[in-house]
């Protein structure tokens, strides 16, 4: 995959996370409604700034047609579409997974064609700031894990 699309791919992909936790904010229910329902703003409102500054990169090195708003939402739908009748949580998880594996294949990738060092940075960034959203989503399911089956202990 080249740079343009490699980013345009990571584009789509983090609008469409921030599309699923918005949506995921309005559809957790039951018991921790009110700590899932948090836990799912925090997480969108954390990829907002993601998505503006990735699509300012695009603009600046390959310009305004980069961010094309049509093809953007196609990729977002195609990413979203296997997805469907999944818990938001689970949801949320399995897309945060994806993000790690494909920040990971985006960085090898362009590594080799040497990308700016403020592209470095924002892809390590994005994908610590992803690890924390990990993290929680993890410790959601395993104290809802928990609650099913019993403490844990070690």
């Amino acid at each position: 995959m080249d740079k343009l699309s490699a980013l345009q791919h990571l584009l789509a992909l983090l609008r469409a996370i921030h599309f699923s936790h918005t949506t995921s904010h309005w559809q957790v229910r039951g018991l921790p409604f009110f700590g899932d329902h948090r836990m799912m703003e925090r997480l969108y409102h954390a990829v907002e700034g993601e998505i503006d500054a990735l699509a300012e990169k695009l603009v600046g090195e390959f310009g305004p047609e980069s961010v094309a708003p049509a093809a953007q939402a196609a990729q977002v739908a195609a990413l979203l579409a296997p997805f469907g009748g999944v818990t938001p949580i689970d949801r949320a998880l399995a897309l945060e997974d994806l993000l790690q594996a494909t920040l990971r294949a985006t960085y090898q990738s362009l590594k080799g064609e040497g990308m700016s060092l403020g592209l470095d940075d924002f892809l390590m960034a994005t994908a610590n700031s992803h690890e924390s959203a990990l993290y929680l989503l993890r410790q959601r399911l395993r104290a809802l894990s928990s609650a099913v089956t019993g403490p844990v202990e070690d």
